[in-house]
């Protein structure tokens, strides 16, 4: 008779045990060329509403509920190429994938460069005139 409390209690502090655990999914993500975290890139799960943004180091932590099983991460910013990551969630485990990889958007013509191309070709008098090409801005 003795025993049916503390088997009760154990069965309680099991229970307990295994619905406190939280699965979450974090990781960060660098630049490809210089390695460094990069900032408030969206990381979303595909196909669902799901979505984050990493911090000033690249990183990113999930707060909310997250779906569990086969799953891509889905990771978007703006003159960025988008990828793509499989995942596994598992419930309630911690997913922590490190060093996700974007790399430049080489066919993003809609954003600037960070360059100017300066020409400077003479006129009929000889005097230079200034022409900027890749900046987005014009010269009127």
């Amino acid at each position: 008779m003795k025993q049916i409390p503390t088997i009760f209690y154990m069965v309680f502090l099991l229970s307990f045990t295994l619905f406190s655990q939280q699965t979450v999914v974090k990781g960060s993500v660098k630049d490809l060329i210089s390695n460094q975290g990069l900032a408030q890139v969206a990381v979303t799960f595909e196909g669902t509403l799901i979505s984050t943004q990493t911090n000033a180091l690249g990183e990113f932590i999930f707060p909310a509920t997250v779906p569990y099983g086969e799953q891509v991460l889905k990771l978007t910013k703006i003159g960025y190429q988008t990828a793509r990551y499989p995942i596994v969630v598992n419930a309630g485990q911690t997913l922590d994938i490190q060093d996700m990889i974007l790399s430049l958007d080489s066919t993003d013509d809609a954003q600037p460069s960070g360059r100017l191309n300066f020409t400077w070709p003479m006129s009929s008098e000889g005097e230079g005139v200034l022409f900027a090409q890749g900046s987005g801005m014009s010269f009127d």
